[in-house]
């Protein structure tokens, strides 16, 4: 996330999500914010695994760019800013809303 890392983690606690993850990087943790890459390769290496190994799930422009930069896949779940035809073209896939992400990492997973 871009936002502070206490801040993230409060979030996620709150939401329940925070023990689904083995590493959190925030904004703060990194030397240039997205869209530069920095915060995607750090995570792609806490994570113990190549950047084309990793997906990025985001949800604005600078997601999008900032993992497409890393070499790593993106699936976008347009939020406040629409998809438009850059991040169309960069985006592995586009999704109306969260709850079809699941089934859209099984399909992704069968196909490699």
């Amino acid at each position: 996330s871009s936002t502070y890392y206490e801040k993230t983690c409060r979030h996620l606690r709150h939401a329940r999500l925070y023990d689904f993850f083995d590493a959190i990087i925030c904004g703060d943790m990194v030397e240039k914010g997205k869209p530069a890459p920095d915060i995607f390769l750090k995570a792609s290496e806490l994570a113990g695994s190549a950047p084309s190994q990793c997906i990025v799930v985001g949800d604005t422009p600078a997601d999008v760019l900032g993992a497409t930069a890393a070499g790593i896949p993106v699936i976008l779940i347009p939020d406040q800013v629409p998809a438009n035809e850059q991040t169309t073209t960069l985006s592995l896939r586009i999704l109306p809303n969260l709850s079809c992400l699941p089934e859209t990492l099984e399909s992704i997973e069968k196909e490699l």
